[in-house]
């Protein structure tokens, strides 16, 4: 197979170089510099033969006119030169070539009008402006003796054609200009499919070119070969093109709507809150399994334990920064202080990753319910009905959300202090308004969602959540407000950086040391680092997940057929493309340890020597195990 794609590519890459390099580039360089001879009694109306001239194949005129202006005396002759435009025609560089190329090779012949029509000078132009491009792309110049300003213009005295478009939005029409229709051509094409065919295709291709060439793939060819080369390979690939377009198209208008087989029909759903997306349409009262859904048990376990692992780890993290906050309150002021907000959020997300991942059933995510087949079996929850899950997904969501609102929140203060020199105690006044926004705006979400009852049971994690199997849900509960939580704070994070590095600048200005400043900058930096870094992958894992889905569940359908009893016309329709590939199953461990990495790194403000002698002032207060060598030396430094 891979010597089939580099035996394609490399004579699709010898016929595109040469026809349009060599052969082209000889002919245009031949051409007499004067296109324009006037006509002689020589010139006589002859039949258009489209067998010779394929090029002007539905063409607005069916009678030509010879000798042409390249002193051509025969369409044999011209059609030598046209065969070399073909593969320019057959990309469609530019909708008006065609008309363009056929009137000046095969000029129409007009009744009650003796002499020889010429192009407008202002085709000319459009043809050329269209191609140019991808002729300098084969380093083939425009041709000489195709000088558009050589041709008369459109509104000049003399009589011209153009297109039909031009007529009609151009200027005032000469009244002896002739307009005429330009042919449809087929739209530009487009080789990138090339790379997904299969190896079916790709031989057909090969045998194509090698048909063509009547030669060796890998063999040198001959000058007089290259164009028949290029010629075949554009051919073969608009052929095998219109075949998979074809295809795809068959696939969308013939699929078979999809009806709730009666293995996932679940009759004791009577709120219809139970559904599954497929193709993008949602069928109620239909139940994923818990047994058999897109991932299998050894997944499934592997992703418990690593869930279980990042939450423990997130877990005493944050229980460590709440609890040095708790110890050392006067620490902690604004601007620092929504850290430990956050963390607290972290901590309870923490919580409910812990009581989902560390169970070893499935009590939490899956419940027993009755088919259409009058089985009992356990599916994974939907709606509100299963409190367990409804309580973890209360947790996740909230906190998780009221977290991100935290972060907007410290990025503000902290602009608030570096850019606008609020002190301390004017941030702390306005610092209501922060909880009130925090806790609300998570609060009226969470209540949206409760109400549509739009919660999944996620068989990985073993949490619930919004918008695992509704992809409108992910996009407008998850992805929008994380995307505009994570902009708003970077263009806060972005202005207080900017006046601390003017705050900076001014010190040194003034011979005044900013190494404190230059430390603060760097925590912030860092933090910062930590904090976006992970949310940004996490938003991207949520994009994926949306833009998969429904080749996820075409591939689950299609694998799992016999067994959810499909009828075959359905699973005859289903896309080829569905792989199981696309499901990355390393990429949800990404996101599930990007969801909680956050906590452990928010710790990392409170990593210093006052920290530590936070902690032994404590103990030798309460237990006293400890020296207080280090108090005198705290009382003297400045807070956090």
């Amino acid at each position: 197979m891979k010597q089939i794609q580099l035996a394609v590519a490399f004579l699709l890459l010898l016929g595109s170089l040469a026809a349009l390099g060599n052969e082209l580039t000889n002919l245009f360089q031949q051409r007499p510099d004067s296109p324009h001879t006037s006509p002689t009694d020589l010139e006589q109306c002859e039949p258009l033969d489209t067998n010779i001239l394929p090029l002007c194949k539905d063409i607005a005129y069916n009678e030509t006119r010879f000798p042409n202006f390249l002193k051509q005396k025969s369409q044999q002759e011209a059609a030598q030169d046209t065969a070399l435009y073909l593969p320019l025609i057959r990309i469609n560089c530019s909708p008006v070539l065609k008309l363009f190329l056929c009137s000046l090779y095969a000029p129409p012949c007009v009744k009650n009008y003796s002499s020889t029509l010429r192009p407008c000078r202002e085709m000319c132009q459009k043809a050329k402006s269209g191609c140019q491009d991808i002729m300098k792309k084969y380093s083939v110049p425009w041709p000489d003796y195709i000088d558009c300003w050589k041709f008369p213009s459109f509104n000049g005295p003399e009589a011209c054609i153009t297109d039909d478009n031009y007529a009609q939005t151009g200027a005032q029409s000469h009244q002896r200009t002739f307009s005429l229709s330009a042919p449809a051509t087929a739209s530009k094409l487009d080789t990138s499919f090339l790379a997904n065919l299969t190896p079916e295709q790709q031989q057909m291709l090969l045998n194509s070119l090698i048909g063509a060439t009547n030669s060796d793939p890998v063999s040198s060819l001959p000058k007089q070969n290259y164009y028949q080369l290029y010629a075949a390979a554009i051919a073969a690939a608009a052929a095998l093109q219109n075949q998979h377009q074809s295809q795809s198209q068959t696939h969308q208008q013939q699929r078979v709507k999809f009806v709730c087989p009666p293995p996932l029909q679940l009759i004791t759903d009577t709120k219809n809150t139970y559904y599954l997306t497929v193709n993008d349409e949602h069928v109620t009262s239909c139940g994923m399994p818990c047994d058999n859904n897109l991932f299998d048990q050894g997944e499934i376990s592997f992703a418990r334990s690593w869930t279980l692992i990042w939450a423990s780890l997130c877990f005493s993290s944050t229980l460590i920064t709440l609890l040095t906050f708790l110890i050392e309150t006067s620490r902690f002021r604004y601007p620092e202080r929504p850290i430990i907000f956050l963390s607290a959020c972290y901590m309870v997300v923490a919580m409910a990753f812990l009581i989902g991942s560390s169970s070893n059933t499935n009590a939490i995510v899956c419940k027993s319910h009755k088919n259409a087949m009058m089985q009992t079996r356990e599916y994974l929850v939907q709606g509100v009905e299963h409190l367990p899950c409804t309580l973890l997904f209360m947790m996740v969501y909230f906190f998780g959300m009221a977290s991100s609102i935290w972060w907007v929140v410290l990025t503000l203060t902290w602009f608030l202090a570096a850019g606008l020199k609020w002190g301390h105690e004017a941030i702390e006044n306005i610092s209501s308004y922060f909880h009130l926004a925090a806790w609300t705006i998570p609060g009226v979400k969470l209540i949206a969602v409760l109400w549509l009852q739009k919660i999944d049971a996620d068989v990985l994690s073993g949490i619930c959540f919004t918008g695992l199997r509704n992809m409108n849900l992910m996009r407008g509960f998850l992805i929008a407000p994380l995307l505009l939580y994570l902009v708003l704070g970077a263009c806060f994070l972005l202005a207080g950086f900017v006046s601390l590095f003017r705050i900076r600048n001014v010190m040194k200005h003034e011979g005044n040391k900013t190494d404190k400043l230059e430390k603060f900058m760097v925590r912030i930096g860092v933090f910062s680092i930590m904090y976006m870094v992970p949310a940004i992958i996490v938003i991207c894992c949520y994009f994926y997940e949306q833009s998969s889905y429904n080749k996820w569940m075409d591939y689950w359908l299609k694998t799992n057929s016999i067994e959810l009893n499909l009828p075959p016309d359905y699973v005859s329709t289903i896309l080829y493309e569905s792989d199981r590939g696309a499901m990355i199953f390393s990429l949800f461990m990404v996101k599930y340890a990007m969801l909680l990495v956050v906590g452990i790194t928010s710790s990392f403000w409170i990593w210093s020597h006052k920290t530590v002698s936070s902690w032994q002032r404590f103990f030798d207060t309460v237990f006293g195990c400890f020296g207080t060598s280090f108090a005198p030396k705290y009382k003297h430094e400045a807070a956090v």
